[in-house]
């Protein structure tokens, strides 16, 4: 990778004059990559699980967050925490300012063509398809982020894709409990049924369980 071709893109995200502090401070190429997606699974939630009270209802116990918040800031945190923590180590490596610094810009991604693998994703409202696509998407993005090289341990990494890939399937199944949405928010894979206490979101085609002596 020449280093003359990431310059401007350098300087675009501050003064290369400012110190190795300052710009290691600054999101990366890679890291970018890393939030798009899981953003994808906030996209996928804000659609598919609107109303419903995994989502929506907030609790003291986790910073004023919805149980599903909770879960996937933790899952974000560790692992965008652990790509700062190796490139920082990464950086201090470097011998010169860390725009000149081959290493350093190969770990973080600039110079490097990155492809904009969401082109091809499907619809929000294909539920299961877009899960499926935001797991893989998350997988490529750790596997193209991290590295080695760059002083990331594969036990690690592999440990990071198995939880959220843990979260994206009880979403899955939170998604499934018809009685957890609003009426208001009663999605097309549930219907509202009337019962002696009123009008309730419940899976299609759900009737009165039969009482056995």
């Amino acid at each position: 990778m020449k280093v003359t071709s990431v310059a401007l893109a350098i300087a675009a995200m501050g003064s290369v004059n400012a110190g190795k502090k300052e710009f290691s401070d600054k999101k990366t190429p890679f890291q970018r990559r890393i939030e798009k997606s899981f953003g994808l699974f906030d996209e996928w939630a804000a659609l598919q699980m609107a109303g419903h009270s995994k989502f929506s209802e907030l609790h003291a116990e986790l910073d004023n967050k919805s149980k599903f918040r909770h879960k996937l800031d933790m899952i974000r945190d560790k692992v965008v925490g652990y790509y700062r923590k190796t490139l920082a180590k990464k950086a201090e490596e470097c011998e010169t300012e860390l725009e000149n610094c081959e290493e350093y810009l190969s770990c973080s991604g600039f110079g490097d063509r990155l492809r904009d693998l969401t082109r091809s994703k499907p619809l929000v409202s294909e539920s299961d398809y877009f899960l499926e696509f935001t797991k893989a998407h998350l997988k490529r993005s750790v596997r193209k982020s991290f590295s080695a090289k760059c002083g990331a341990e594969s036990e690690k990494l592999n440990k990071f894709i198995s939880k959220f890939n843990t979260v994206v399937e009880k979403a899955r199944g939170w998604r499934a409990q018809c009685d957890r949405y609003a009426n208001t928010d009663c999605p097309s894979h549930c219907e509202l049924i009337e019962r002696k206490k009123g009008v309730f979101c419940m899976p299609q085609g759900w009737t009165r369980p039969v009482k056995t002596d």
